[in-house]
């Protein structure tokens, strides 16, 4: 693996209350800034810092000035938020959030997931297309900017590309072809070609001939699962999150940048894929040619045996349905991820086997077609409970319309015994108006096998 460093001369100092730029972190006394010339890799220019936000086993997240970010020694050295210079091991950590400037996703755009939980957002009016003549990989092109890849149908979770098909929760049973007249063929894809699709139904032996521009989605029966072993996911500021190794990059004059090779192989070879240059954060130069390149907003470690589990993955069952006003509200997922609730209501999730903290943010989810004067009458309380042992009860209204959770979860009673994450959202004392909340970030750590 080649060797990624960032490293920077600088002077830490302290920001003003709420200065810290990073939407994840609010309300922090302590933050870090600083004025440097940085060398990148082994080119040395004038450049700016790498503020970024920590996060280790503890889930707490931890405001630093990044100094080194170094692949070949598995490590990040900073200046913390007392301005002291510290390191740590990438199985010491979770993850890294860079602070970048607020971009707006066109959800619109299509999204190829994997069974390893890789997000690739694509390119608008793009379908379902062969490799070459690989009649058994997806051609896709991200809107990232880094190389097309090539994903074997094993490997593929699903593809939507129309916004208004709703992707799965979980596998589905067999696969599922949603065309867009909102026919779902179930069976197995036989084949992918450039002019057809061939699937077959499960009501028939041969299969059926279906333009590609005919598709709207695409669910594959594959089991999801992480990956084994160490591994580094990059979100982008596209939400795009790739897995990937992390490279050197020589530059000058460009901006903290380090470089990045995908898990997934090139369209162009059938190869390993190549290095690509990406910048951390909205650091960095503002010319054309470094704004074109992709934008990491977070890098997850899955390095020490430990990895994170987001919490809208996992098996959700509702044990009491909201019914507000009599009017049936299901539990859901956002697009982004979220878990989206409506009170009154109580849902469950099956813990893995080692989880043993939960981290999210619980906010009150009223857009901006409620006017302000309705906003008052919104207000509810969330309880998070495993089992018997209450763990959080927070109350979100106008006045505070969001709250941080993170707390640790008790062991099973018995080795290997299930668990289940409760969460109940109760009406507020207006009743259940306006009363709904989404679980945001929610990601459970789950501890490596000892």
């Amino acid at each position: 693996m080649k060797q990624a460093v960032l490293s920077c001369c600088m002077k830490p100092t302290l920001l003003k209350r709420g200065c810290f730029p990073t939407d994840a972190i609010r309300g922090l006394l302590l933050g870090v800034a600083c004025v440097c010339s940085c060398l990148v890799a082994f080119g040395a220019a004038a450049q700016d810092a790498v503020e970024a936000v920590l996060y280790d086993l503890s889930l707490a997240p931890e405001p630093i000035v990044l100094l080194e970010l170094d692949a070949a020694r598995q490590r990040v050295v900073y200046y913390d938020a007392q301005g002291a210079r510290a390191e740590a091991g990438f199985d010491a950590i979770v993850r890294l959030t860079f602070p970048s400037t607020s971009i707006e996703v066109d959800e619109a755009l299509p999204v190829l997931v994997t069974t390893d939980g890789q997000r690739i957002v694509g390119l608008r009016g793009q379908r379902l297309r062969p490799v070459l003549d690989d009649a058994e990989s997806v051609a896709w092109r991200g809107a990232d900017g880094l190389p097309a890849i090539a994903v074997s149908l094993d490997d593929l979770a699903w593809v939507v590309l129309d916004p208004a098909v709703a992707p799965p929760s979980e596998p589905t049973q067999d696969d599922v072809l949603v065309l867009g007249n909102g026919e779902r063929l179930i069976g197995f894809v036989d084949t992918l070609g450039v002019g057809a699709i061939g699937f077959v139904p499960d009501y028939a032996d041969d299969p059926l001939t279906i333009q590609p521009a005919r598709v709207s989605a695409l669910f594959m029966s594959n089991r999801w699962a992480a990956p084994e072993g160490p591994s580094i996911f990059a979100t982008l500021a596209s939400g795009s999150r790739w897995r990937c190794e992390l490279g050197n990059v020589e530059a000058e004059g460009l901006g903290p940048v380090v470089a990045l090779r995908s898990a997934l192989e090139d369209v162009a070879d059938n190869a390993q894929p190549t290095w690509s240059p990406v910048r951390l954060g909205a650091s960095g130069s503002d010319s054309g040619a470094v704004q074109a390149w992709p934008v990491v907003t977070r890098l997850d470690f899955q390095v020490g045996g430990h990895r994170l589990v987001p919490l809208a993955s996992l098996a959700m069952e509702e044990v009491a349905a909201a019914e507000p006003f009599g009017v049936p509200v299901s539990a859901g997922r956002t697009a982004g991820g979220a878990v989206a609730l409506h009170a009154p209501v109580s849902v469950a999730f099956d813990l893995p086997e080692r989880a043993t903290r939960l981290s999210a943010t619980v906010v009150l989810a009223l857009g901006d077609e409620v006017p302000e004067a309705r906003r008052a009458w919104a207000g509810c309380v969330v309880v998070v409970a495993v089992g018997a042992h209450e763990l959080a009860r927070v109350t979100v209204d106008s006045e505070q319309p969001e709250h941080v959770l993170n707390v640790a979860l008790p062991g099973p009673a018995s080795a290997g015994a299930p668990r289940a994450l409760s969460v109940t959202v109760e009406e507020g004392v207006n009743g259940p108006i306006l009363d709904r909340i989404e679980l945001r970030d929610a990601v459970v750590l789950v501890a490596p096998e000892e």
